[in-house]
């Protein structure tokens, strides 16, 4: 599993997906991507865990938003002043782990998708190879 991208993700987020409390990462468009991604803690320039991208919801409706409170743990309040359009679709992620050591990557602007070097693969790779060692 090579993990060639990453998505900034805001605390207390990335916390609550790393400890399993939130299953859902929340955004304001559908997602293409599918499979392994980097989690990077946003302002720290690091990746310091990986998860996959497994479904896409949505948008959803507030309803559906109530009721899968306990999957993105954001109040609709959050989710609807998102500096912009509202968090309506959910990122469904599975296989989330945390990396032993962050690992830094060079940012290159604002993006969704930040694209990582070849050094940072292989180093998230043998990070995640001491993992199921």
């Amino acid at each position: 599993m090579d993990v060639q991208k990453g998505l900034i993700i805001r605390q207390p987020w990335i916390d609550l997906i790393l400890s399993g409390e939130k299953t859902w990462e929340m955004r304001s468009n559908r997602a293409s991507h599918r499979g392994s991604f980097g989690l990077i803690l946003r302002g720290s320039k690091t990746v310091i865990g990986v998860a996959d991208l497994v479904k896409v919801h949505g948008p959803l409706t507030v309803e559906q938003l109530e009721q899968s409170f306990v999957r993105h743990r954001a109040s609709l309040s959050v989710l609807n002043n998102a500096g912009g359009k509202p968090w309506s679709c959910a990122w469904e992620l599975a296989n989330v782990r945390r990396l032993p050591r962050p690992v830094p990557y060079a940012h290159k602007s604002e993006v969704r998708w930040v694209e990582f070097s070849a050094a940072v693969v292989e180093e998230i790779q043998t990070q995640l190879s001491t993992l199921y060692a």
